[in-house]
């Protein structure tokens, strides 16, 4: 919360990727408790993605939450939509924008959906947040080892990432460099042979996997 300036944070919370009520529930008491200084739901449906009402309430937050949930009803209700271009815009303009679990898999350009009926990986078009990058996320925690592997073995991007459970991955898009936070560790695998685990405190120079 402290990129987003800490006590005094403005933070909106997206948590259209969740279908339970207590997620809009609980996001801002959690985030008051810590000590945000304002905290609001921005909650649109399928009529509502691209009204302009949506863009006033996005722009005047200090950061964005997109909270987790289903990543492919999270892409079906925003992508191409003028809130999903909009925080794209605060992004850009240095707004911090915060992910969790499967709003994470959905800031790639490839993204993780799941398993196919086989089990293998199911790869559908995300939000592409971040272009040249697939994410999947529990990694360690829930095994999914494997999935890195078989998505290298597909090619399905030039970067594969893995974010281990109760992690976070501070990423700065002016230096292409991201900050290893949390608990457990972040695992990359690059198409140009590279991979390597990186732990809590650890810097990783993402271009110098692409």
């Amino acid at each position: 919360m402290w990129l987003a300036g800490g006590h005094g944070a403005r933070l909106a919370i997206i948590p259209v990727a969740s279908r339970q009520e207590i997620t809009r529930e609980v996001y801002p008491r959690v985030f008051r408790e810590m000590g945000a200084a304002e905290c609001w739901i921005v909650d649109p449906d399928e009529n509502q993605v691209d009204m302009p009402i949506v863009r006033g309430a996005l722009e005047a937050a200090s950061g964005i939450i997109i909270t987790g949930g289903d990543q492919r009803l999270l892409t079906r209700l925003l992508k191409g939509t003028l809130t999903h271009q909009v925080v794209l815009e605060c992004l850009t303009r240095g707004t911090p924008v915060y992910t969790t679990s499967a709003s994470t898999s959905a800031l790639s350009d490839i993204m993780v959906a799941g398993l196919e009926e086989d089990d293998s990986v199911r790869i559908e078009p995300g939000l592409g947040f971040l272009p040249g990058i697939t994410i999947e996320t529990h990694v360690e925690q829930r095994g999914r080892h494997h999935r890195l592997d078989e998505m290298m073995r597909r090619n399905v991007n030039q970067m594969v990432m893995g974010i281990d459970e109760n992690t976070a991955l501070v990423f700065e898009p002016e230096t292409s460099r991201g900050h290893v936070r949390g608990t457990g560790g972040v695992t990359i695998h690059s198409m140009l042979g590279r991979t390597q685990h990186y732990r809590v405190g650890e810097t990783i120079e993402l271009e110098s996997y692409v």
